[in-house]
């Protein structure tokens, strides 16, 4: 296919398999280790659960700012400081300091860097592919995206098993480590910061550029698409 002749594609496509793959693995073998350390308490996994899903529910609010931002960077960024944090939790379990609590705290944090991968990487796919190959490019990179997390959420129990823990979470920091080197190779032309003055200004902005994404969301043909789609979303989930 020529679109893996592009080397920008490939960069793009590859970095979102290698962060869905460490995505897939290290949010089952978190769930598993907050059982461990809470006591078997499912009050701990519960927790850890909607701690997972609430960055979904934040990402809404940060859509407006990624306009604003240098996408490549952050992304690199992102993935960089997904390394690093599974690191240190390797570190932590290897001399026996973790608990769980401190696991929970981390949760969030990998949580909201990975919520943010996608949309940076949507906002850079079309920089990287002509236009005529966006749509392919685009299918290409949701069968990455949900083709890892069938395959990975449903392996991660014999990876779990056969490996310990600190491996685990070593490995999903190597493949973190793996995806940032790849987007480093992401060669495009990327959106700088722009300074329209004050902080004042800025939030002024950033509220206007909410409410319109507010306003389109509340159309009445697009509510009209986006309500049976959380329902079946929610039943899908129990």
């Amino acid at each position: 296919m020529h679109l893996f002749r592009n080397r920008h594609f490939n960069a793009l496509f590859f970095g979102r398999l290698f962060t869905n793959i460490g995505d897939s693995v290290y949010y089952i073998a978190m769930m598993w280790m907050v059982l461990k350390l809470g006591g078997n308490s499912t009050v701990y996994t519960g927790f850890a659960g909607f701690l997972f899903s609430l960055t979904e529910v934040l990402s809404l609010f940060y859509g407006p700012v990624l306009d604003k931002i240098n996408a490549k960077k952050l992304l690199v960024t992102a993935s960089v400081l997904q390394a690093g944090l599974l690191l240190f939790l390797v570190v932590l379990s290897k001399y026996g300091i973790m608990n769980v609590w401190l696991l929970l705290l981390s949760i969030p944090v990998l949580s909201f860097l990975s919520e943010l991968t996608y949309p940076l990487e949507s906002v850079l796919l079309p920089k990287a592919v002509e236009k005529k190959d966006l749509v392919k490019a685009n299918s290409l990179m949701s069968i990455a995206y949900k083709g890892s997390d069938f395959f990975f959420n449903g392996i991660a129990g014999f990876i779990l098993a056969a490996f310990s823990m600190s491996m685990v979470l070593g490995m999903n920091s190597l493949l973190f480590i793996l995806s940032s080197i790849l987007f480093l190779f992401l060669k495009v032309q990327v959106k700088r910061s722009k300074q329209t003055g004050s902080v004042r200004e800025e939030w002024q902005a950033y509220k206007r550029d909410f409410k319109e994404g507010i306003s389109f969301v509340k159309q009445p043909f697009i509510l009209q698409l986006l309500i049976p789609l959380l329902f079946l979303n929610f039943f899908s989930q129990l």
